[in-house]
């Protein structure tokens, strides 16, 4: 499918002060969200305001930004999550005010009404312990409810907590350690909810010397569907070259089927990559791990990743492979189809190049669809753009056949028949007639077909063509057509071939049987008589249409009072005589005789 690009859009209204660390996520309606960090210059003027803006599906704003929190406490990362019936969820990282240095303690999460008004209040994650919260990531359950999993960082190590919500926003039991192996750090976990209803959470295990990337599966009710899965780590993070301790930022996405697709990011050779992984509804690995782009060096990182509603999904990160400058960074954004080969090759996302674009993140619109929101500028003036993507319908294309059959018969169409070929896997719709043969007669259920006509693929079976009767030779009709998908021209697919391709028909001739003629020849006394084509007076089929000559002489039988010879041979019935070689065959009566009996 070919990728459609919109315009770059600045998604804070306030331009001075950095706006940073957006999310987004696509509401049921087809609205999206986007929720950022106003770093500076929340509505008190001071540090942790978050931020809103309603998108409406055709990417204009809905109103104006809604202020999460405003203020004074430190904020750290936020995220937004849509929820059923058009709500979402927003969650920020929060510290006391009587902190003295950055260090967000717990986790809110405030719940948000299709028109934007708050339901409810905050509710803190965290406060009773003596640890710090944080990366929280949260995921809609097929019942309404949500999943919340985060980094707790208690003294001297970090593990993934995972917390289930009713849909009215109440836990649903405790908390839950997620990672089985408990020692060093356990971070950036994400979660990916199934197709069966169960889930997934990936997550990033560090420590001095080794990293990896786990996952554990969940069945619908909550129980483990086995134990934790190690994606990439040692052993495996010898390959390839990935060093000790340099694979980080797992996320994961579910996929149509059952399945899910993991992204990380790992250090390859002094250079950092973005690899994914994929996995059938059975946990079990689809082939290895692989780039997402092979052909860029340098620092490829911070991926995002969301499943698209053709089946693939869509991966988007930071690169600082062909920026100029050093140390500054664009976004890049790859496409995949749903068996996880690439749809082209990775897009750069932003227009803007002046200072860094970092933070990229993901989420997905009808039509195959997907809006890409970053961090753009340096320092502490820096704004969040988005920029919107389609994969777009491409024509689809028939192809020329020639149709073989013999005279006197007709042909009757199939699907096959007309070549449908669609590089986006549509399905063929319809076809339309451009030119009728020639020849004969082309009708649709018996009644005539006229050139402009449209037929559906269940039409197709009643579509004949009939030659004029006791016609034929090669083109001696031809039918002229275009081809179209199901795949729609939404913003600006082409779903009709745009060139008409040809079926030509070649009818073999019949050939009728042929006639000789009774005749009676006379040969005198003591004479021989020698045969020649026209004493078996022949004569082609009535209704031929292609002249034909004398071929053969089939002997069936004779009787004679003299001798019927060939090349000097008794003939034997049955015998079969090239007309070319009439002029061996030789009738000799007998020595004297006469009269009609020979």
């Amino acid at each position: 499918m070919t990728l459609s690009a919109g315009t770059e859009t600045t998604v804070n209204t306030k331009i001075t002060g950095p706006q940073a660390g957006a999310t987004i996520t696509t509401l049921s309606d087809g609205r999206w969200v986007e929720t950022w960090i106003n770093a500076v210059g929340s509505d008190n003027g001071n540090e942790g305001g978050v931020r809103s803006q309603i998108f409406n599906a055709d990417g204009s704003k809905s109103g104006s930004e809604i202020a999460v929190y405003t203020s004074y406490n430190l904020v750290g990362s936020v995220t937004t999550t849509a929820l059923a019936n058009g709500s979402w969820i927003v969650t920020y990282e929060w510290g006391p005010s009587d902190r003295t240095y950055y260090a967000p303690d717990a986790i809110v999460h405030q719940l948000y009404n299709s028109n934007g008004t708050p339901n409810g209040s905050p509710v803190t994650t965290g406060l009773d312990h003596y640890e710090n919260l944080g990366n929280a990531t949260v995921e809609m359950l097929p019942d309404g409810g949500w999943l919340m999993a985060w980094q707790d960082v208690p003294i001297g190590q970090s593990d993934i907590s995972l917390q289930r919500y009713n849909s009215s926003g109440v836990k649903v039991g405790e908390k839950v350690t997620v990672n089985t192996e408990t020692y060093a750090t356990q971070e950036t976990p994400d979660i990916a909810v199934l197709a069966n209803g169960g889930w997934v959470v990936s997550w990033a295990h560090a420590q001095q010397g080794s990293s990896a990337v786990y996952v554990q599966a969940y069945n619908a009710d909550g129980t483990t569907n086995g134990g934790e899965k190690k994606i990439v780590g040692l052993p495996e993070a010898y390959w390839p070259n990935v060093e000790y301790g340099k694979v980080s930022q797992s996320s994961v996405v579910a996929l149509d089927g059952g399945g899910y697709v993991v992204t990380w990011t790992g250090l390859v050779v002094g250079d950092t990559d973005i690899y994914y992984k994929m996995f059938d509804a059975q946990n079990n690995a689809i082939g290895g791990q692989q780039k997402v782009d092979p052909t860029r060096f340098d620092s490829q990182r911070n991926a995002d990743i969301v499943a698209l509603d053709n089946g693939g999904f869509v991966i988007v990160w930071e690169s600082n492979a062909e920026n100029t400058t050093e140390g500054i960074y664009d976004i890049y954004t790859q496409a995949f189809n749903a068996d996880g080969s690439k749809n082209g090759a990775p897009v750069l996302v932003n227009t803007t190049t002046d200072g860094d674009q970092i933070d990229a993140r993901v989420s997905a619109l009808a039509g195959a669809g997907w809006v890409v929101t970053w961090t753009t500028g340096q320092l502490r003036e820096t704004d969040v753009k988005q920029k919107v993507f389609h994969l777009v319908n491409d024509a689809p294309t028939g192809t020329d056949n020639t149709i073989d059959f013999v005279e006197n018969t007709q042909h009757a169409f199939t699907v096959a028949d007309f070549g449908f070929s669609d590089f986006n896997n549509n399905k063929l719709a319809q076809i339309t007639i451009t030119e009728v043969p020639g020849n004969g007669a082309l009708t649709l259920d018996g009644v005539a077909v006229t050139a402009g006509r449209t037929l559906t693929v269940a039409d197709i079976a009643d579509l004949v063509w009939t030659p004029a009767e006791n016609t034929s030779g090669d083109g001696l009709g031809s039918l002229k057509f275009t081809v179209k998908d199901d795949g729609g021209t939404v913003n600006g697919g082409v779903d009709q071939d745009q060139s008409a391709n040809t079926i030509t028909f070649d009818v073999a001739h019949i050939n009728r049987a042929p006639a000789g003629t009774d005749a009676t020849l006379t040969v005198l006394e003591d004479h021989s008589h020698t045969f020649g084509a026209a004493d078996f007076g022949f004569s082609d089929g009535p209704d031929e249409t292609i002249v034909n000559t004398l071929d053969k002489v089939i002997i069936t039988g004779f009787e004679t009072s003299g001798t019927l010879t060939f090349d000097g041979t008794t003939v034997t019935v049955g015998q079969v005589i090239n007309a070319t070689d009439l002029d061996k065959l030789v009738y000799t009566p007998l020595a004297g005789g006469h009269g009609t009996d020979g």
